[in-house]
């Protein structure tokens, strides 16, 4: 359980320590990153467009509107 001694100040320095000792990535590293997520998004935007095409297609054609 934690301990009540030091209050907000203690708290402050050990959330600076724990900073501190995180690793970030490099700037390469975001870029890389960035690109893969960028990537996956538009993927997923072209299927569910594509799906959505599909279904409404098969709907009017269910349903003759």
């Amino acid at each position: 359980m934690a301990s009540k001694e030091g209050g907000i100040g203690n708290f402050l320095m050990q959330v600076r320590k724990e900073i501190e000792k995180t690793t970030w990535p490099s700037r390469e590293q975001v870029k890389k990153a960035l690109v893969a997520v960028a990537v996956v998004v538009i993927i997923y935007a072209l299927l569910t467009g594509v799906f959505d095409f599909v279904i409404g297609l098969i709907m009017k054609y269910v349903f003759r509107v």
